[in-house]
């Protein structure tokens, strides 16, 4: 469902760099799921971004985080309106899947994309019993682990573009000081 594939062999870890290098500036702001992989928070190093944190909805009865309720995110929006990107992480090692179409709808409206590590859920748009796939749910970026879920050899990850988000012809990388959102 992506208008553009790329694909890499550095694993999820390098496009979830690649994604946050593509988003965010030295400075500028991100609103990001508190629950993300360690590649996350590497990221925000590299890219020298400020996060804005938003804590996933916590299970006390079973003690696990669940997925990103979807006014927390838009509480954090609206608090953070300089914010030039959204980062959730979904399905969680726990195996939530967050509403990706609701989070999408927010970051829009706020004239941000929304950024998907989905490094579990590559699989879930060749199923109907699965929720549907992050592409298919609005999201502009979107990482996913071939080789957790799928078949790949070594770290096969892919980063899907949505062509709504990038310059128009599919591409992240044309011109570095226009992110085409």
């Amino acid at each position: 469902g992506a208008d553009q594939t790329l694909f890499s062999t550095g694993g999820s870890s390098q496009n979830v760099h690649i994604a946050l290098l593509a988003t965010v500036a030295p400075g500028e702001t991100i609103v990001m799921a508190r629950n993300g992989h360690k590649s996350a928070f590497a990221g925000l190093v590299l890219s020298g971004a400020r996060p804005v944190y938003v804590d996933p909805v916590y299970d006390d009865r079973w003690q696990l985080a669940h997925s990103v309720d979807p006014a927390e995110l838009k509480r954090a929006l609206d608090v953070h309106p300089e914010a030039r990107a959204v980062m959730v992480f979904t399905p969680t090692y726990y195996g939530f899947s967050s509403d990706v179409a609701a989070l999408a709808d927010l970051a829009h409206a706020h004239d941000v994309p929304l950024l998907t590590d989905d490094a579990w859920g590559l699989d879930y748009c060749f199923s109907t019993r699965l929720p549907p796939s992050a592409m298919e749910s609005g999201a502009d970026l979107a990482i996913g682990s071939v080789h957790k879920t799928l078949t790949g050899l070594c770290q096969t990850s892919v980063l899907s573009v949505n062509r709504t988000w990038s310059d128009g012809n599919g591409s992240i990388a044309a011109d570095p000081t226009n992110r085409g959102y």
